[in-house]
């Protein structure tokens, strides 16, 4: 399908930071970690951030798509309402996608992404990752291992812990904000490190590239 025919099938279309609603506003200055993320998966959220940098999320995609083509099993955890999932699931032909995510308003709407997509919504299931403790052959993502404190985003050293015991092969999204991406480039790879892995950067969008801050693709091997 390609990721620009799976966008707009999605309805996901570049946007301007202007149009940023007040239930957006309202989501961004919540700071309690538990409640932003309820409200992130009752709101559109999830895909509006994607479409305001619709290149971008596009070309990123993309990069995590054709380097988990080369395994068989893919496992999403904090997949939310399945927007990379379906993707995935949809784009590779052959390849065992499964997607789970706590809050069960994003799985609904992951469930429903599915269906969309001629895609069995079974894929998608509610359940917390830390406990889960099957093993998969790699493990794919957005929102696996950032976390927030009050400065800035942060490396989630209990899930790169908790990655450990889940597979060999990590190919991740991850993001900061502007003029952070080499100190948590360092940062991620001190943490994988710890745990055994090999940190690759796969691709990099910097400062003034997109609009949000900088974004990287990493895969960790082992």
């Amino acid at each position: 399908m390609g990721i620009e025919d799976y966008f707009k099938k999605n309805n996901i279309v570049p946007k301007r930071i202007e149009e940023i609603s007040e239930e957006y506003r309202r989501i961004y200055f919540i700071y309690d970690k538990s409640r932003f993320i309820s409200e992130f998966c009752k709101s559109n959220m999830d895909d509006f951030v994607d479409c305001v940098d619709y290149e971008n999320s596009s070309f990123l995609f993309d990069v995590v798509a054709r380097e988990a083509s080369r395994y068989s099993d893919l496992f999403e955890p904090c997949c939310m309402s399945g927007l990379l999932g379906c993707y995935l699931a949809s784009e590779l032909e052959g390849v065992k996608y499964k997607g789970i995510d706590i809050n069960e308003v994003a799985i609904d709407k992951a469930k429903k992404r599915a269906i969309a997509n001629n895609l069995s919504p079974d894929i998608f299931e509610v359940k917390d990752k830390l406990e889960y403790k099957q093993k998969h052959v790699a493990v794919v993502g957005k929102y696996v291992a950032n976390a927030y404190n009050s400065k800035r985003i942060v490396v989630d050293e209990q899930a790169i812990k908790w990655l450990s015991g889940i597979s060999d092969n990590i190919i991740l999204i991850g993001f900061t904000r502007p003029n952070l991406f080499e100190n948590d480039r360092e940062e991620f790879s001190g943490s994988f490190k710890r745990y055994g892995y090999k940190l690759d950067i796969l691709t990099a969008l910097r400062k003034g590239e997109c609009r949000q801050g900088d974004f990287f693709v990493m895969k960790a091997a082992r």
